[in-house]
């Protein structure tokens, strides 16, 4: 994540600040996992002139996972084999940690000060303790307000938008709604990752349209049961 100020233009690129502890969850570990597998599948199938290696998977991790595999041998002598191992890995690696993560019971409440761990608590707990050094710390509700006061101001992909919404602000938005805010103006673009290429926008932007949704469903709620 990238942090800038609120009049951020788009040529920005990603800031060099230390990023705010977001717990992207199991979400964004599936999506991470799932396109690794993808990329992978189309390096060693997509030929000039069609597919190389036969018939396409689906689009799921289970079968692209049993596709590559299958085509083991294929894919240690391929000329790309150490980028597909490091994507692949690399992946499961990200989803392993989320599977060992504390579970879902506890929120991610700030960063710990002394080992820069990830501190959790129960919802409706006010103390809680750093994954990393087991320290215990208390106020964890003004550490998690501050969190999120904070992260309003960050920029972000929208892989992570995906992920980022729901684990901290408890809201959905699906791939689609994002893609036509962003097609229809709602939704600016706030910035460039350069290293990736892709679009950032900012998390206030973006709850913004979310907690505007939600109030114009309750006005037609509203109005229908009157």
């Amino acid at each position: 994540m990238a942090k800038t100020g609120r009049n951020g233009s788009r040529g920005g690129g990603r800031s060099s600040s230390v990023p705010l502890p977001l717990d992207l969850g199991a979400g964004a570990a599936r999506i991470e996992l799932r396109d690794a597998l993808a990329k992978s599948v189309r390096t060693l199938n997509l030929g000039p002139t069609g597919t190389v290696l036969g018939p396409w998977p689906q689009d799921t991790i289970t079968a692209m996972g049993a596709w590559l595999l299958e085509r083991i041998d294929f894919v240690r002598g391929h000329a790309r084999a150490d980028e597909i191992k490091w994507d692949v890995c690399g992946a499961v690696a990200q989803a392993r940690r989320v599977i060992n993560a504390p579970s879902s019971s506890q929120q991610l409440a700030g960063r710990c000060e002394v080992c820069g761990g990830d501190i959790y608590a129960a919802p409706t707990s006010d103390i809680g303790a750093c994954r990393q050094c087991e320290r215990v710390v208390t106020g964890v509700a003004v550490r998690r307000g501050a969190m999120l006061t904070a992260a309003e101001d960050k920029l972000v992909t929208k892989r992570q938008a995906l992920a980022i919404l729901p684990s901290m602000y408890g809201v959905e938005v699906s791939d689609t709604r994002f893609r036509k805010w962003v097609s229809r103006g709602r939704l600016a673009v706030s910035g460039c990752d350069v290293a990736d290429r892709v679009d950032l926008f900012r998390v206030a932007d973006l709850l913004d349209l979310v907690h505007g949704e939600v109030r114009r469903s309750a006005m037609r709620k509203g109005a229908s049961h009157a």
